[in-house]
């Protein structure tokens, strides 16, 4: 009796716990925290696109074949259509030459993956409630769109990997150091320049609102 009486007050609490707090525990909470105040934010993303030091401006596509613009303001802020939101990468995007076994089966062969892209999260400084997963890619000959990191890799060929731990370059001082997502900017967009002239393919998920 005292055991079912357990499993039963273990029910009733499972059922009263909100759904916010059920998915962190159950599931992965994408959220990236928002410390600063949405007019610091803002004045500082005025302040980086008036004096050019923003890290890359590039226009992409999407699915639904519409147009935006995009501007890595900073290592932390970054501004899609002009919505500012805080930011991580999670994966870099890959393509390599695959190999067609039939049956919806491919195997991608060794040594032929180059980066394509960068995937991550974004939460808005202006509704921290909301945020998005992101893919910005090179386009593939003819792909398929996509809008998320899952129909992405359903692509033969494309892979999501995050950096190699032994990826890196030893400095003039004789130090190494560890490739950031940042080193892999210029393969990405295949320029050293801040505003990128090529267009690019855009993924946008909705993870929380």
């Amino acid at each position: 009796m005292k055991k079912s009486f357990a499993a039963a007050f273990v029910m009733v609490l499972v059922s009263l716990t909100s759904c916010a707090t059920a998915k962190g525990i159950f599931g992965r909470d994408y959220t990236v925290p928002v410390t600063e105040s949405l007019e610091t934010v803002q004045s500082r993303a005025e302040t980086e696109i008036s004096d050019g030091s923003y890290l890359r401006k590039f226009s992409t596509v999407d699915k639904m074949n519409r147009h935006h613009e995009v501007i890595f303001l900073d290592e932390q802020y970054i501004s899609i259509d002009g919505e500012i939101y805080a930011f991580k990468f999670n994966n870099l995007m890959y393509y390599g030459l695959a190999l067609n076994l039939g049956s919806d089966r491919t195997v991608t062969l060794d040594g032929t993956d180059k980066v394509l892209g960068i995937q991550g999260y974004a939460t808005s400084v202006k509704n921290p409630e909301l945020t998005i997963g992101f893919i910005f890619a090179r386009k593939l000959f003819a792909q398929p769109g996509y809008s998320s990191m899952y129909e992405a890799t359903r692509i033969g060929g494309v892979s999501f990997y995050a950096p190699n731990v032994d990826d890196g370059y030893v400095d003039d001082f004789g130090k190494w150091h560890r490739y950031t997502y940042f080193d892999y900017f210029d393969s990405i967009f295949k320029t050293t320049k801040q505003d990128v002239r090529t267009e690019m393919y855009q993924a946008i998920q909705l993870e929380r609102s």
